[in-house]
């Protein structure tokens, strides 16, 4: 009875792995186009990404694009003879927020979002666009003395550089008194490099290092933007006290930690530009929410769990028929469950081999 019972078992899962498997090959997986960024996040001072694409039709021509036309470079036109994925040469920014694969010693990106599009060449109304936020590159930053007093100069130090030229590199200083707003002073300098105040009155104080903002790009009189640190310290007769520098104060340029703690109310899946998940992460690593994608993991742990179950019942087969002692019905037992478990393996091997054949083989090419 057992052994009827572990053999229904043993047929259940085959058919759930059958059905895996016509599911996966009925369905191409390069029917969804995907678009991500090698690296991952893309800050001002990386100096040039690769576009990675997924879920490509093998039997179709493609052409790369950024938000406005075909990137500059004649391998980007032709896109063909690839398994499904295709990693572009190396590309970078240029001004209005396009892309190029010009990508020389000042090559970098803005801080903005540049968008990229793969199209069918043979229809030039077909395509898929993606895009990628480049996150601010914080330079160090650090104040002097580390006890100030009212006989010291302060001394703001920045150091780190994004690519490209001073104009990429100026930052804005502000100091400002946080007990009586009567002293205001600001400052510009070209990192690496940096500026002195005072000396100054005891009492409390805040440094804000901020993105130079000037419409004639000149490094005197300039006013502040974005801002990337700022230091709150004290003057005292006795030596005053300089807090840690905090990054991103005003949080307009957020970056989830890795590894960190879901953001509540946040999906914890993986998602693309358009919002939607594309992968989970779970115990079994991490899990497509592609349908294709997903029958293909499934089919993976599915055949890995046959095949222990497989091996297991032909352990116990083989310690039955090793100690059945001469027990007809033991070893009948035993024999039966060896000749199970090595059927179910054939079945789903010769099965595999036929479906793959029928899917790739024969719709891949017409699909």
């Amino acid at each position: 009875m057992k052994i009827k019972l572990l053999a229904k078992f043993t047929a259940g899962i085959f058919w759930i792995i059958l059905f895996t498997i016509i599911l996966t090959h009925l369905r191409p997986t390069y029917a969804a186009i995907d678009g991500k960024v090698d690296p991952s996040q893309v800050f001002e001072n990386t100096r040039s990404v690769k576009l990675i694409f997924t879920g490509l039709n093998p039997n179709k021509t493609y052409e790369i694009l950024d938000s406005v036309q075909v990137i500059d470079e004649e391998g980007f036109n032709e896109v063909r003879d690839f398994d499904g994925t295709y990693t572009t040469p190396l590309v970078c920014g240029e001004d209005d927020n396009e892309l190029q694969t010009n990508c020389g010693e000042g090559s970098g990106f803005h801080a903005t979002s540049y968008g990229y599009c793969i199209r069918e060449k043979e229809s030039n109304d077909n395509e898929t666009c993606f895009s990628f936020e480049v996150h601010h590159f914080l330079p160090d930053v650090r104040l002097l003395p580390a006890s100030p007093t009212p006989n010291d100069e302060i001394e703001i130090i920045i150091d780190g550089r994004r690519p490209g030229d001073d104009r990429q590199n100026n930052y804005h200083i502000q100091m400002e008194s946080t007990d009586d707003g009567d002293y205001d002073q600001e400052h510009c300098v070209v990192s690496p490099g940096s500026k002195k105040f005072g000396p100054l009155d005891p009492g409390s104080y805040i440094a804000k290092i901020e993105e130079q903002v000037d419409e004639n790009n000149v490094f005197d009189g300039c006013s502040g933007g974005y801002r990337y640190s700022s230091i709150e310290f004290t003057v005292d007769v006795n030596g005053g006290i300089v807090d840690e520098p905090v990054q991103d104060p005003d949080g307009t340029d957020p970056i989830d930690s890795e590894g960190g703690p879901p953001t509540e109310g946040r999906n914890p899946c993986d998602q693309n530009n358009d919002g939607i998940a594309d992968t989970c992460k779970t115990a079994l690593g991490e899990i497509s929410t592609d349908i294709g994608a997903f029958a293909s993991q499934f089919l993976s742990i599915a055949i890995g769990l046959a095949g222990g179950i497989a091996l297991i019942i032909l352990v116990i087969g083989s310690i039955r028929v090793l100690t059945s002692s001469g027990d007809q019905q033991r070893l009948g037992g035993g024999r039966d469950m060896i000749v199970a478990a090595i059927a179910g393996l054939l079945f789903l091997i010769f099965s595999t081999l036929i479906l793959r054949f029928i899917g790739v083989s024969i719709l891949g090419g017409i699909v």
